[in-house]
């Protein structure tokens, strides 16, 4: 993985804290993240390249005005105010290449100076949990849980993608097949990040909700707001609500409006 720095930004360390999206249901970390980034404080410093990520590019997509600015598949944030790295991901990881990308993330994390990742991720409700309102589940490597336990998050116990993913860290075993369509979209990216990052000797926490496919605005708006609480406990970060905007991107979230000559 290779990290191309702006130019326009002063050649500093990152901040410590990195913040990044795992691909799940509802794409609900990138939408998070989205959310993370038009905020006023957060500036670009840098693109990754990695072989196991597919290539896109287009447009500004946080605005408030499409200004021509290229965005590529992985970008790198600083948020100055606050002190953190964050990572974007635009793209899927090549299949069957997510133990690999995952190594990458993490190796370049621990290069330039990262000392703790946040995962935000969706996970499947289709999988038999119902909740009538929104709730944080996590996984984290901190022995000091008590903050996680102020807030009334759950951790997410007895995890197979959890077990599935140190296993494959570690090196998959004779009998492994490759990874299919339902674990690598329910558990595979969020729990990969989680172990490799936990392999490095980084501290790593995965903040998660359960969601199902459909309008994931709402629980974007959530594990952001959840984020936000963490890290004011933790890192002392100071948020303004009233400075969110919406992205540009999500005014088209579904695609364009239809054309008015058809009716």
């Amino acid at each position: 993985m290779e990290y191309i720095k702006s130019k326009v930004r002063e050649d500093k360390p990152l901040p410590p804290v990195l913040i990044l999206p795992a691909l799940s249901i509802g794409n609900v970390g990138q939408l998070a993240t989205d959310l993370l980034i038009s905020e006023p404080s957060v500036i670009k410093a840098g693109f990754l390249d990695d072989p196991f990520v597919l290539p896109c590019i287009g447009n500004d997509p946080i605005g408030p005005t499409p200004v021509g600015s290229l965005t590529v598949a992985l970008e790198v944030f600083e948020d100055t105010k606050n002190g953190l790295t964050i990572v974007q991901q635009r793209s899927p990881v090549v299949r069957g290449a997510m133990v690999e990308y995952a190594k990458h993330l993490a190796e370049w994390a621990e290069s330039v100076g990262v000392k703790e990742v946040v995962i935000l991720s969706g996970l499947n409700s289709g999988l038999g949990v119902y909740l009538f309102s929104p709730q944080v589940y996590y996984c984290t490597t901190d022995t000091n849980t008590s903050v996680f336990q102020q807030l009334r998050w759950k951790t997410l116990e007895h995890s197979e993608a959890l077990q599935h993913a140190d296993e494959l860290v570690q090196g998959p075993g004779e009998d492994f097949d490759g990874l299919n369509d339902e674990n690598y979209y329910a558990g595979q990216p969020f729990s990969l990040l989680y172990s490799c990052c936990k392999a490095r000797g980084l501290k790593v926490t995965c903040l998660l909700s359960f969601c199902a496919e459909g309008d994931n605005i709402p629980d974007a708006f959530f594990v952001v707001k959840s984020l936000q609480t963490l890290l004011q406990q933790t890192n002392g970060a100071k948020f303004d609500a009233t400075t969110a905007t919406i992205p540009l991107s999500w005014a088209t979230v579904y695609g364009p409006p239809p054309d008015d000559s058809i009716w």
